[in-house]
């Protein structure tokens, strides 16, 4: 008994694009993600600085967070 190989066929619904490379999309979220945080992060604090109400657990948790948050993208990036 001999086994035959069914016969490949192209799927036509695929298309060939999704079959690219996502690097350019990965980069572009990540330093997105990397940038925004960080300037809204420093943002509140220049506005808690200018107006005078100092730094609270709140805005040490922020940072602490915001740190915490680079090493995903910065690892996606590399």
């Amino acid at each position: 008994m001999t086994s035959q190989v069914p016969p490949t066929v192209s799927n036509p619904t695929v298309d060939p694009a999704w079959l690219d490379s996502r690097e350019p999309q990965i980069l572009g979220a990540s330093i997105t993600l990397l940038v925004l945080p960080t300037v809204a992060v420093l943002l509140r604090l220049l506005s808690r600085w200018l107006s005078g109400a100092g730094y609270w657990l709140d805005d040490y948790t922020i940072i602490l967070a915001m740190i915490f948050s680079w090493g995903p993208n910065i690892v996606n990036i590399v």
